[in-house]
C-alpha cells in the first residue's frame, strides 16, 4: 500500500533521483514549488520500489500525478489498487512529456484529456 506523506527537504536528492530519469520540464515537483504550495495543494509523495507518486487534493477533489516510473503499467496497477482500497476515484493531471506519452501507451481504460488554463507553465517577461 502506499504511504503518501508530505515532502520534506531531507527527501529532495531522492525525488530528484528519480524525476531526473525523464526528459520533462515542469515546475510541478520543484523543491521550492513542493515546499511553498503543498498547504494549498495538499500535495503528498511516496516513493515505492524506486517509482515516484504524487497526489494532491483541491476542492476536496484528489487528483494523482502520472507515476515516475519506467514500468508504467505496474506503477498504474499500484495506484489503481491504492485508489480501491481508499475509495478514491483515479484521476490524473499531467504536464506534456514522456511520462505522458508512457502513460497513453500503457492505459487500458479511456481516460478524457482536458487542458487546464490555470495549470500551464509560464515564463515572467
Amino acid at each position: 500500500m502506499l504511504n503518501f506523506r508530505r515532502a520534506t527537504v531531507s527527501d529532495f536528492d531522492k525525488i530528484r533521483d528519480i524525476i531526473s530519469e525523464f526528459d520533462e520540464f515542469s515546475c510541478e515537483l520543484t523543491e521550492i514549488n513542493l515546499l511553498l504550495w503543498q498547504d494549498i495543494y495538499d500535495f503528498k509523495f511516496c516513493i515505492l520500489n524506486d517509482m515516484l507518486f504524487t497526489k494532491n487534493c483541491v476542492n476536496g477533489v484528489t487528483t494523482f500525478g502520472i507515476p515516475f516510473s519506467k514500468n508504467m503499467n505496474k506503477g498504474l496497477a499500484i495506484l489503481k489498487e491504492y485508489c480501491e482500497e481508499a475509495g478514491l476515484k483515479l484521476k490524473f493531471f499531467a504536464v506534456q512529456g514522456e511520462r505522458l506519452e508512457l502513460f497513453k501507451q500503457n492505459v487500458d481504460e479511456e481516460f478524457i484529456y482536458e487542458p487546464v488554463r490555470d495549470s500551464f507553465e509560464y515564463i515572467y517577461d
